[in-house]
This record gives C-alpha cells, sequence and structure tokens, in this order.
C-alpha cells in the first residue's frame, strides 16, 4: 500500500463512532485524530496535520464513517500520477442484531449479502466491543448511494498528495471540503473516482447532506438547483470579477473542444487548457447540440467532412467558431511530406481534407497557432490570428523517473514523421555508444542504427512516455529546415526540460526560445551536434546549470495557467480572474 496517513477531525460526539471508524482501518496504517470544537478549530487542525505529516499521500476520513477492508489499498493504487483519488460513497446503517437477523431472514438477503461479498465485508460484527452491537450492512444499489453522490460527488473523504494538501489550504467555511475540492481544481489538481473503493458514509440526522436530501426531497426529487448552488457558494471564493455569470450563479464554461487528433495533441491543445479555463473536450465525439452551453468551440485542426459539417450547424446556435493548429495543414508539402514519413493513409485522407480545412480557417472566428510561423501563415487565410504556445503543467512532471546507476543516458525522442531527420543526430550517437558508461536511448521510432542502443517503442500513454523522456541525461532534438518544420514548436524541449535533460536541438524556427549556451545548446550540423554532446558529457557542471536555466525559464514562461486570460479573450468571454489563495506562513516551534 503507498505510503499514506489517515487523518480523522472528529467533533468530540459520538466516541463509539470513532472507535469504528478506527477499527475498520488496515492493521499498522498511522493515523492523526483531529478533535475540535468547532469549523474554524478543525481547519486550523487539519492545516497543522497537514505541515507535520512525512508520508507521501493523506486520506481524510469522517470519525462517523468506517472503510470497507479493501477501500484505501483500491485507492492507492489508483491514484497513479493524480492529485486526488476518491471513493465510491455507500450508506451506512448500522442494524441491531434483531434488525440483522429479519434481513437474512428476507428475501432481500441474496441481494444484500452479494453486495456485502463485492465490497469485502462479511456479515458479521465489524465494530470492535460486543458492547457496542453494531452491524454494518451496506445494501445494494441503495437510492441513498446516488444521492449522495449527486450531493456531494467529491466527498470530505479522499486520498490526496501531502504536497497538494499544503498547496490548498482548508479554507474556513461551511462547506470546507467543497471549497477545497474547488480551489484544488482551479490549481488544477488532477482526480481519479474509484468506484471499487467503497467507502461507508453515515449521514446524521442534522448533516448538511441530510438537509439538502430533505430539500431535494420536498422539490420533488430535483438536484439540480441544489448542485449548483453548493457551486454557486465555493465560485463566490474563487472568482473575483464574475460578469458572465448565469441567473442562477454558474460560472460558465469557456468553451468546447472538439478533438479529432492523437492522444498527444488531445492533452496539449484540448485537455490541458480546458484544465484551467474551464472547459469540456469532445474527443472524436461530435457536439453538435451544444449540451456544455459554452459561448465557443475551439477545433483541433478540421478538415475531415463530418466536422466541416458541423461549422454551420454551431454558427446557428451563435457559438464562436476558433481552430486550433500546431502543424501548417496549409502547406502544399503537406501530403508530400506525409508520405515521404511513410504515413500514406494520412497523406491520402488530407489530398480531400486540405481545401476542406483552409475554407474553414478562412470562415473561422479566430485562429490560434502554436508558433509565430504557424501564424505567419494562417494569417495569410484568415488575419485574426493569436499565438497560444504549447504549455506544461508541472503537476505532470512531479516525480522525474531518474535513474541513479552510474549510466548518463542520451538519446532522442521521435515519431515516426522525423525519419528525414536522422542523419542530423547518427554520427553524435554513434560517438555516444563508444564512450563507457553511456547508454544511447532511441524513444518511439526505431531509426535502426547499427550500432549499440536501448530502443523504446511508440506508447500511447502520456505517463508513460513521460517516465520514459525523464530517464534521459540528455536529449536530441534534430529538425531539417523546409516549411513544415518551420511551423513546429519547441515541445521536445519543454519534454526533455521538465524530465531533467540537457536539451541540443537543430538551430531551426521550431527552437528559437532555446538561449544556446544558457537553456540548451543549439547545432546547425551534425558536426555541432557531436561537438555538444562532446561537451556536454565532459563539463557536468555547465550541463546542470543548463538544464536548471531552462527549467527555470519553462515554470515562469510557460505554465498552462498562463495562458488561461488570452483563451478567454479569444472565446469573448471576459476573464474572471482567480483571486490570489492565501499562503500560509510556518512558525518556528
Amino acid at each position: 500500500m503507498k505510503n499514506l496517513t489517515v487523518v480523522i477531525p472528529w467533533d468530540k460526539r459520538n466516541a463509539n463512532w470513532l472507535e469504528i471508524a478506527l477499527a475498520s482501518l488496515p492493521e499498522g496504517i498511522p493515523y492523526v485524530i483531529c478533535p475540535n470544537d468547532s469549523k474554524a478549530e478543525m481547519t486550523q487542525q487539519l492545516n497543522d496535520a497537514f505541515e507535520a505529516i512525512e508520508t507521501e499521500y493523506v486520506f481524510i476520513m469522517g470519525a462517523d464513517d468506517a472503510l470497507t477492508p479493501t477501500c484505501l489499498r483500491h485507492l492507492a493504487e489508483a491514484i497513479g500520477t493524480a492529485d486526488v483519488a476518491y471513493p465510491t460513497l455507500a450508506d451506512y446503517d448500522i442494524y441491531s442484531q434483531n434488525r440483522l437477523r429479519e434481513a437474512r431472514q428476507s428475501d432481500e438477503w441474496p441481494r444484500v449479502k452479494a453486495a456485502l461479498d463485492a465490497a469485502g465485508l462479511d456479515d458479521q460484527v465489524i465494530a470492535p466491543g460486543d458492547d457496542l452491537a453494531n452491524e454494518i450492512v451496506l445494501e445494494a444499489e441503495p437510492p441513498a448511494f446516488w444521492n449522495l453522490q449527486d450531493i456531494n460527488h467529491l466527498p470530505g473523504c479522499f486520498l490526496a498528495k501531502t504536497s497538494t494538501l499544503r498547496a490548498v489550504p482548508q479554507p474556513d467555511l461551511l462547506l470546507e471540503d467543497w471549497a477545497w475540492h474547488f480551489k484544488a481544481l482551479a490549481m488544477g489538481a488532477r482526480y481519479v473516482p474509484v468506484k471499487s473503493a467503497v467507502y461507508l458514509y453515515r449521514a446524521r440526522h442534522d448533516s448538511l447532506s441530510n438537509r439538502i436530501e430533505a430539500a431535494v426531497e420536498a422539490d420533488g426529487g430535483n438536484y439540480g438547483p441544489i448542485r449548483w448552488a453548493i457551486r454557486e457558494s465555493v465560485y463566490s471564493e474563487l472568482f473575483a470579477d464574475d460578469t458572465e455569470a448565469d441567473p442562477a450563479g454558474r460560472v460558465p464554461l469557456a468553451a468546447t473542444f472538439q478533438v479529432s487528433a492523437s492522444e498527444a495533441q488531445a492533452y496539449l491543445r484540448g485537455i490541458l487548457p480546458a484544465r484551467y479555463l474551464p472547459g469540456a473536450v469532445h474527443h472524436n465525439v461530435l457536439d453538435s447540440r451544444n449540451v456544455d452551453k459554452t459561448p465557443a468551440t475551439i477545433m483541433l485542426h478540421p478538415g475531415v467532412k463530418a466536422e466541416r459539417l458541423l461549422v454551420p450547424l454551431l454558427r446557428d446556435q451563435g457559438k464562436r467558431v476558433i481552430v486550433d493548429v500546431d502543424d501548417d495543414y496549409l502547406s502544399p508539402s503537406l501530403v508530400g511530406w506525409l508520405r515521404k514519413c511513410g504515413a500514406h493513409a494520412i497523406a491520402d485522407s488530407w489530398v480531400e481534407n486540405q481545401p476542406a480545412h483552409r475554407r474553414v480557417v478562412r470562415d473561422a472566428d479566430s485562429i490560434i497557432c502554436a508558433t509565430p510561423p504557424l501564424a505567419y501563415q494562417y494569417a495569410k487565410v484568415n488575419p485574426n490570428v493569436v499565438v497560444i504556445p504549447n504549455m506544461v503543467d508541472p503537476a505532470d512532471w512531479e516525480a522525474p523517473l531518474r535513474i541513479d546507476d552510474g549510466i548518463i543516458r542520451v538519446g532522442w525522442a521521435a515519431a515516426a514523421q522525423h525519419t528525414p531527420d536522422v542523419y542530423l543526430v547518427e554520427p553524435a550517437l554513434r560517438w555516444a555508444s563508444e564512450q563507457p558508461g553511456v547508454m544511447v536511448c532511441c524513444i518511439g521510432m526505431d531509426p535502426g542504427f547499427d550500432f549499440a542502443y536501448r530502443h523504446f517503442p511508440y506508447t500511447r500513454s502520456l505517463q508513460h512516455y513521460r517516465d520514459l523522456v525523464s530517464i534521459l541525461d540528455v536529449g536530441l532534438a534534430p529538425l531539417h529546415a523546409s516549411r513544415m518544420n518551420d511551423g513546429k514548436s519547441d515541445l521536445k524541449w519543454l519534454d526533455y526540460t521538465m524530465g531533467g535533460a540537457l536539451t541540443i536541438a537543430s538551430a531551426q524556427p521550431a527552437y528559437a526560445t532555446i538561449r544556446s549556451g544558457d537553456t540548451g545548446l543549439l547545432a546547425k550540423t551534425q558536426l555541432q551536434f557531436r561537438d555538444h554532446l562532446q561537451f556536454a558529457l565532459a563539463d557536468p557542471q555547465a550541463t546542470h546549470e543548463m538544464i536548471a536555466n531552462a527549467r527555470r525559464y519553462v515554470l515562469t514562461e510557460r505554465l498552462a495557467v498562463r495562458m488561461r486570460n488570452v483563451y478567454l479573450a479569444t472565446c469573448g468571454v471576459d476573464p474572471y480572474p482567480i483571486r490570489p489563495l492565501p499562503v500560509r506562513q510556518a512558525v518556528a516551534a
């Protein structure tokens, strides 16, 4: 199980319930109890606990709830590189021995027993001591289960990185768990729901959940207004000038990202910016009905027939149509370049799609380009162009997979379209393969070198790709001169930098952001690639300084959150700036 501590805020009521909560913890799991007499005191105690805890993860648990035996394990296994993993809520009912005996004799018992087994519970007592005489029964799909998810979908019981908890202080509000979650989301925290992790939730008669439940029942079972009322109360804390909120108090989504692209493109140009706008992402699913009620649709390099037909529907709904491009899909050499790279099927499709792409670009309200050279080309068709470069989220690179075994790893991460660039780095990598204690690594494309190297095949997993890139000490980024390559971005430099490697790149427009000798090295020829690599391996101190300088630049200038207002302006939405979060000062003991 992950390295974690359980934190339990307790209002000093119902000590027997606290005993049940503690008894449900797996053996050996450290825990901290935070007794308190008020919400404000609880908030302060939680913040103090988060500062003191030394484990990597924290699980926050209600003092009146209980864990199923496998809950923590399933959460720990599922959290991966996310910041928060939250469990499935199930209604927690305590029955007397007589009530449980009646349940065993009823026709419903097989259904209840099956649910108990699925949750890893037996049908015996889990509470300590005969004097309590409490039994827990988890009913199969009880109505209260779904109601709780609707009311409090991000519950106050969750597993989180300790660093995330420290970065987002617990606010002193009635809805402290909701407020924390929304502030964490606004800062870019990533969440994962874990259906198999069952958490037994006890709703007190005077609890917020029960009061909301009663209000919902009185309103005929309509959860919508209640859910938005909760969001409104939290968003009022997040947004200082929410002029675009609708009459119900909701902060709207700024854009729908219509994505027909690879996983990497979908993430970089869709999912990542949507995280900070906020926005909705439809990956390979056409949204013709504007289900998210957004004022703009951002289409990633559209041109295929289905997307062409979508444009007039969006216009009829009064939506802004924005095209986002990270390659020169207008280039006359596009089809030939794709064939040269071996992508014949894609080349065939662009024979038809390229004219349609040009028409969509011509008629769009705005064009978002990943680089200035792309903006120059696209402005010839539509002058309403804005440059939004590729960005990074530090949360994606919190723990680079560095390997401390004394071996220096020199590598190149490349897809098949970089086949024409192999000749630029072949001499440098050949030289590296001959050096003692140096390993040559090729990630993605297999160049078929006739010298020793380690090949890591192409992966569709972005996190696996990041892990592979982060084993490198020096990363090469060759690019030959062409109109297609002029429009490329410095993404490889961003990846190498965040992974902890020095970048040696071609002196092409794509890498104009690199200051050679300061944030990386630029090479114009095969010989310079080899010379720069020899220098990097011979002078580790200079190499580490360049890596540090590059990382400092990226974390200052290329954070996804910095592009938020540019996206909002492009979508025609007035910015609603997020209030700075309070910074808690450490107090010396």
